[in-house]
């Protein structure tokens, strides 16, 4: 196609907001996508649009027409949300996570404070590159002053998303390195044990949580807690 997907949606908000005699402000309120994204697509400045933004936009100012936009503009991203069956976006991105590997190393790596592409490469090579790209160009992560994932907030995953991201975390934790730890532990316990157990992991949740927030560095690490009743048949 002679234009790319920022040209096309310029004209087309400049219009949906004239007929409406609405703001660009009121457009990101609608959209879901951040002021400087739709203000630099009306300016025209804005060159490149994750596949995530365009969704967003698209629904809005041309729902009837907006699948088949997607699909002539992002063909690749939106054959793969539709290959995974998933029930919404949010359930889309996290199933293309938890389905490579490498790809979530890349993912977890670039958002950690002051990760820049030259990290990347030097991480994970060229592959690398085309990981982070890709989780660019879908709209998992996006680039500022640092890569931010557009991750947190969204509806909990599936439980088989869940499960597959713990199985990446284990095979991210070299068990030899100082400050990793795998337990294994198991028993039967009564409905007031349960539930103590349950509490117990919680409390590791926040403080965890808590650590995360309060002391934050360059060291990637990982965690994932499961505990409940377990089903044998």
């Amino acid at each position: 196609m002679t234009l790319n997907i920022c040209d096309y949606l310029r004209d087309r908000i400049k219009s949906f907001l004239a007929a409406r005699g609405e703001s660009i402000r009121w457009l990101c309120k609608q959209t879901g996508a951040d002021y400087s994204t739709i203000y630099r697509l009306h300016s025209g400045e804005q060159k490149r649009l994750s596949f995530t933004n365009a969704k967003r936009i698209l629904y809005v100012i041309e729902p009837a027409n907006a699948d088949s936009i997607l699909h002539d503009y992002f063909p690749r991203e939106t054959s793969e949300t539709r290959e995974l069956g998933a029930k919404t976006e949010s359930d889309a991105l996290s199933a293309i996570l938890a389905e490579d590997l490498q790809l979530y190393k890349v993912y977890v790596f670039a958002e950690m404070e002051g990760i820049e592409r030259w990290h990347i490469k030097e991480q994970f090579g060229n592959e690398g590159l085309k990981h982070l790209d890709k989780l660019l160009r879908l709209g998992i992560l996006v680039e500022g002053s640092n890569f931010k994932s557009t991750m947190e907030g969204r509806s909990y995953p599936p439980e088989d998303v869940i499960k597959k991201t713990a199985i990446h975390h284990f095979h991210m934790v070299p068990l030899n390195v100082p400050g990793s730890i795998i337990e294994d532990i198991r028993g039967g316990l009564s409905d007031e044990g349960i539930r103590d157990l349950y509490e117990a992991v919680v409390e590791l949740r926040e403080k965890a949580l808590k650590i995360m927030k309060e002391k934050k560095g360059n060291r990637l690490v990982v965690m994932s807690a499961i505990a409940g009743p377990g089903e044998i048949l």
